[in-house]
């Protein structure tokens, strides 16, 4: 529960009756019994589990990469290996990733998906517009 060299929390944020807190700096006092809370706490920022998340991000796409190059011999296998090579992969990089990480790549994804859609309602306006002006021209002549 604490550190042997600092005795701070390794979970969270502890009372003097080491009952665990979240890590909220604006937190002063326990939840549970209303005792002062640590100053510090040992379950801090950490470059590790982003870097551990990246190689197996950089790992699986190397390995995609090279079954599509070499998937000119049997491509339905090669695409089912590559499927399920990329969500192997992407499932261990999710669980890697500590919850702060995965907000902001849940972020980014619903971003991108914004995106995406719109770019896609634009391009069916533009088309649905041509061919609406393509139909008046043609009941006129």
């Amino acid at each position: 529960m604490r550190c042997r060299y600092c005795a701070a929390g390794l979970a969270g944020r502890l009372c003097t009756r080491n009952h665990v807190n979240p890590l909220d700096w604006r937190l002063t006092f326990c939840g549970d019994c209303g005792a002062p809370l640590t100053r510090i706490s040992g379950a801090g920022f950490s470059m590790r589990p982003y870097l551990v998340a990246g190689g197996i991000w950089l790992a699986m796409w190397t390995v995609i990469s090279v079954l599509v190059v070499i998937g000119d011999r049997a491509p339905g296998i090669a695409l089912l290996l590559a499927l399920g090579i990329g969500t192997l992969g992407s499932y261990l990089a999710w669980q890697v990733l500590p919850p702060a990480g995965q907000r902001a790549l849940s972020l980014l994804a619903a971003l991108v998906q914004w995106i995406v859609g719109v770019v896609i309602r634009l391009v069916f306006r533009v088309f649905s517009g041509r061919r609406r002006s393509k139909t008046r021209h043609k009941r006129r002549g």
